[in-house]
């Protein structure tokens, strides 16, 4: 019998491959940045080898990093806040490289492929 994930590995692999896309989108300030710099390493401790409760676990930390922990109004900083930047280059590296890993996982990121080899609705 092949060796095939569950839904639930499915899913957090899908949610794994959103989140380290998305993130190479957002803006926020550097001290958060760091946080979630460090929520990556978790994510790639989870990835090799591959092992899904620590990965969803990751996730979730790297998730709490990016949340937005103010409302405030479109471009305004809160008082004292450092200003938002864009991903820096390290983190989109560290994202990149651990899409590629997931991709080649093991036991991980299986299930339906589309075409190039990617998860069916996935990124």
């Amino acid at each position: 019998m092949p060796d095939t994930p569950s839904a639930d590995a499915t899913a957090v692999a899908r949610r794994a491959v959103t989140l380290l896309t998305d993130l190479q989108q957002w803006s926020m300030p550097p001290a958060r940045w760091a946080r979630a710099e460090a929520a990556l390493a978790a994510v790639g401790l989870a990835t090799d080898p591959y092992d899904e409760p620590a990965l969803d676990r990751a996730l979730a930390r790297l998730e709490a990093a990016g949340q937005q922990r103010r409302s405030t109004r479109v471009g305004e900083t809160p008082t004292g806040a450092q200003p938002p930047i864009p991903a820096p280059e390290a983190v989109r590296v560290r994202a990149t490289v651990l899409l590629a890993a997931l991709s080649l996982a093991p036991k991980g990121p299986r299930g339906p492929r589309g075409p190039k080899g990617r998860l069916a609705g996935g990124h």
